[in-house]
């Protein structure tokens, strides 16, 4: 006979994908801080006016939706249950926002530093959406005791 698969063992599981996913948000978030900062530059206007690139924007979003996102994960991890579709769609959000598409902002056309930050944010959000697609499925996969 196998081992039946527990309910506290698929907390477990959850819990550990749940702050994968979190430390990933905490990761791109950082990075665009510190190693992969978006470009310095600004665009001046017609008028004379200056404004940030849109990286610059791209970063802030990114920001957001990260913190929101590690807020999401670890209200999961902590309840055990539930936060993973949000975390999943958080993430999806964060990947989104890097491209120059209607849903996003995107990052300068010619590669720039903000590339870095970009690829940086994409690989992040990669894992975490992974984390959280894993974290929904995975009950889904195991036996169940009866």
């Amino acid at each position: 006979m196998g081992k039946n698969v527990t309910s506290a063992e698929n907390v477990v599981a959850h819990r550990a994908l749940m702050v994968v996913a979190a430390v990933a948000a905490a990761v791109a978030v950082a990075a665009s801080f510190s190693w992969a900062l978006p470009c310095a530059g600004v665009l001046e206007l017609a008028n004379g006016n200056a404004v940030p690139m849109r990286c610059a924007w791209t970063q802030r979003a990114v920001v957001l939706l990260g913190a929101v996102l590690v807020c999401a994960a670890i209200g999961a991890a902590v309840t055990g249950k539930g936060g993973s579709w949000a975390v999943g769609l958080l993430a999806v959000a964060m990947i989104a926002v890097t491209f120059d598409t209607v849903a996003g902002i995107g990052v300068c056309k010619s590669e720039m530093a903000c590339w870095t930050m970009a690829a940086w944010v994409r690989g992040c959000a990669a894992v975490a959406l992974v984390a959280a697609a894993a974290s929904a499925v995975a009950p889904l996969t195991r036996k169940q005791v009866r």
